[in-house]
């Protein structure tokens, strides 16, 4: 009788344990979910990754990131005729601040911010649990007003995997920098590539990259209407690796400067030049 007792005492208190231990080992499940906003919309994918949907009215406005927080950025963005896509993956748990800048056709410039809370599940797994897009500032062309000083923020770019699935490579430059092997990429769509040559339609996407080893940096990767991305690598009086990023296109004449930290393993992007609403003629380069 007392060993019967014994085993069902020791059931009934390894039944709880059992439980607790279930429950802690049980797979992650991410939460997707969808947000409408006026003008924009953004839905959760697989937890981690947002798709940002916005308006662009027959393509009379312009869309582009100025400003990336560390906890999350953007790998790609598409154009189509009424809406801008942005594709936002999360890279670390916290709260943070994506800057946009949109260009309307009369030339008046409007800033907005997503902010995203994002949590962390079982060490390796993050999930978007809020989102926020709201108009953070505007900027009338001739007007001599700052953007915010959220958008002043220097732009830093981490090692992020670029989405080069229908993407070929359309030029490079090899480069050692303190004796790593580098090199500076461009892709084009692969359907706009025509033995070596680029077939240019109306509009066209672009990816500029930098890669070491494993590691990659993206510095654009957008839908380019009349206009062709270029990069260039340097290195200072003090041996600080520069890529310059030259974003040319039929309303934008944009020179940004990326310098690369080593310690925090990032660019660190601010804009020289950035000729908003211009009429883009031409240049003698090939």
């Amino acid at each position: 009788m007392k060993k019967k007792t014994m085993i069902l005492l020791t059931a009934v208190l390894c039944a709880p344990v059992g439980a607790l231990v279930m429950f802690l080992n049980r797979p992650y499940k991410p939460v997707s979910f969808t947000v409408d906003g006026d003008q924009w919309s953004a839905k959760t994918v697989d937890g981690g990754s947002l798709l940002l949907e916005l308006h662009n009215d027959n393509k009379s406005r312009e869309w582009s990131i100025v400003s990336e927080p560390e906890t999350f950025v953007s790998d790609y963005h598409n154009i189509a005729e009424n809406i801008s896509e942005f594709h936002i993956i999360a890279l670390e748990d916290g709260n943070g601040e994506m800057v946009f800048q949109c260009v309307k056709d009369d030339g008046s410039t409007d800033m907005y911010t997503l902010g995203l809370s994002i949590s962390r599940h079982q060490k390796t797994n993050l999930q978007i649990d809020s989102i926020t897009f709201k108009i953070s500032g505007c900027l009338k062309q001739g007007m001599e007003e700052k953007l915010t000083e959220t958008a002043k923020e220097p732009r830093k770019i981490g090692n992020a995997q670029g989405n080069l699935q229908g993407m070929a490579i359309y030029s490079s430059c090899p480069f050692v920098h303190e004796d790593s092997q580098w090199e500076l990429q461009i892709y084009v769509q692969e359907d706009m590539l025509i033995d070596g040559e680029l077939t240019m339609d109306d509009s066209c996407r672009f990816l500029i990259q930098a890669v070491s080893g494993e590691d990659s940096y993206v510095f654009l990767d957008e839908m380019i209407q009349l206009g062709i991305p270029e990069a260039d690598i340097w290195e200072d009086e003090q041996e600080k690796m520069h890529i310059v990023l030259r974003d040319v296109r039929t309303a934008r004449y944009k020179v940004s400067d990326f310098v690369f930290n080593p310690e925090e393993k990032k660019f660190i992007g601010s804009d020289v030049l950035d000729g908003e609403g211009i009429n883009y003629i031409g240049t003698t380069g090939k």
